[in-house]
């Protein structure tokens, strides 16, 4: 059985990622495209403050635009989402265009 004491401290960890999300955001449909373009380096006052999910999504592993061209945000978000976040919101943006 879990602790009084464990939960809670599970309780305030996941309160403070959803206060992270929420506190970050996107403020325009275009950043994730201005964001692959390069433009969070380019033009980092704007697109920091108004553009912050699109700047911080990373990849962590060689493969992952390949894995996300082939559908594995879809297949397998809950890895894609987690390690590969810039690929699959860039495959994502080039099939809007």
């Amino acid at each position: 059985m879990i602790s009084l004491k464990k939960f809670f401290f599970f309780w305030l960890a996941v309160a403070a990622v959803q206060a992270k999300k929420e506190l970050l955001k996107d403020n325009h449909s275009k950043c994730v495209l201005w964001a692959i373009q390069g433009e969070c380096e380019t033009n980092p006052g704007y697109m920091h403050q108004h553009c912050q999910t699109a700047c911080l999504a990373t990849d962590n592993h060689s493969k992952c635009l390949e894995w996300a061209q082939r559908g594995e945000c879809d297949i397998n978000p809950k890895y894609m989402l987690h390690h590969c976040a810039n690929s699959c919101n860039r495959v994502r943006s080039e099939a809007e265009l």
